[in-house]
């Protein structure tokens, strides 16, 4: 059989315990932190990229409104030559 402890040594076993403890949580609470700044630096990063696509998307779609434009009015004048032309 085992001997038995007084309360004040079981009290030094608890302690000791809860200070290993105490460190082990700090520990896994800097790794945390150490990913969730990680995870912040690429959210922001495919942040700005997403922003890079819209944009280059909405210059695109300028750019076919644009050209779709001038080839209605290349097509109005042409109809309007031949329409004033002589018969």
């Amino acid at each position: 059989m085992s001997e038995r402890q007084t309360l004040g040594e079981r009290m030094a076993k608890v302690e000791s315990w809860v200070d290993g403890h105490e460190k082990l949580c700090a520990e896994r609470y800097g790794k945390i932190e150490g990913s969730i700044v990680d995870l912040k630096g690429m959210i922001r990063w495919a942040s700005r990229g997403v922003w890079a696509a819209a944009l280059s998307l909405m210059a695109w779609m300028a750019v076919q409104l644009y050209d779709g434009h001038r080839q209605d009015l290349r097509e109005l004048r042409a109809a309007q030559a031949e329409a004033a032309a002589p018969r």
